[in-house]
């Protein structure tokens, strides 16, 4: 799923997020026909690095070549930046919009006990002393507390935002699946309250209604020595909730089963281009 552009190599790869370690890129899109009436955007991770130029390059080219059918994939994307899946949206939104509730923490000023050292090397973090005072007096300005006694976390992508007039208006479909995680059930919950487009897939792993993440304070267990992530945030999506205690259900679903799950068939994306094809007949 190698993207390919115009760009010089270097500027592609860090657009597409290289990664050194699989070398595979992170995000990429391409035009499934000849004649770019389909594009599928694949997204591995939301990890931001260059995201913003991806997405004003990507949807250019969409909107130049007049695609009518956009596909974005988000299986197995465990999460990751919320600011990033703020500036797709903007992308894909009919009308201006806001992502996020603003979010909780789950205590006064627990952003200032996120990890800041954690797993920095001495140099590292005798490097990041330097910037600490910086961190604290940002952190509590970003702090506030409610008329309802809670505290809240300002948060870019809890503000209103602006719909990009390069948008796409076409048909949208979206693909998720039982690891689609954190930032990406996010995004699928406010992309079907919108309903921006069709969802196919599986439940996804992260619940519709929200999850606590945003930032950790990882524990040592006294006797197992396990480190445990605690999230101090509750992130949620600006949409109805359902209080179901369940992931983003798709619209269409998809199942496998241990007779197709091995034939390396990749049945979601079928059933959308055979969707794509029944409206064109």
């Amino acid at each position: 799923d190698e993207p390919s552009s115009a760009l010089d190599p270097v500027a592609e790869s860090r657009m597409y997020d290289y990664n050194l370690s699989n070398h595979t890129f992170n995000r990429s899109m391409k035009f499934l026909k000849a004649d770019s009436t389909i594009a599928y955007m694949k997204i591995k991770k939301f990890s931001q690095k260059h995201a913003s130029k991806f997405y004003d390059y990507s949807f250019n080219r969409i909107k130049n070549a007049k695609t009518q059918y956009l596909i974005i994939d988000i299986r197995d994307n465990l999460g990751g930046s919320l600011t990033e899946i703020n500036n797709l949206y903007s992308y894909i939104a009919k009308e201006d919009f806001t992502l996020l509730k603003t979010p909780e923490m789950s205590f006064k000023n627990a952003s200032l006990h996120r990890n800041y050292f954690n797993g920095l090397t001495i140099a590292g973090q005798a490097a990041a002393s330097i910037a600490y005072p910086g961190f604290l007096l940002g952190n509590m300005l970003m702090n506030r507390e409610g008329k309802d006694g809670v505290y809240y976390y300002k948060q870019r992508a809890s503000k209103f935002t602006n719909s990009n007039k390069n948008g796409f208006r076409g048909k949208i479909y979206l693909l998720i699946n039982g690891s689609s995680f954190s930032a990406s059930a996010i995004l699928a919950a406010k992309f079907k309250d919108d309903k921006l487009g069709v969802v196919v897939g599986e439940e996804t792993g992260g619940a519709k209604d929200g999850t606590v993440a945003g930032f950790y304070n990882t524990i040592r267990l006294k006797n197992s020595k396990l480190k445990i992530p605690i999230g101090l945030l509750l992130i949620q999506p600006n949409i109805h909730f359902g209080n179901q205690n369940r992931g983003v259900m798709p619209d269409v679903t998809i199942n496998y089963n241990p007779f197709n799950f091995n034939d390396k068939k990749d049945l979601e994306l079928e059933w959308v281009l055979n969707d794509i094809q029944k409206n064109t007949d």
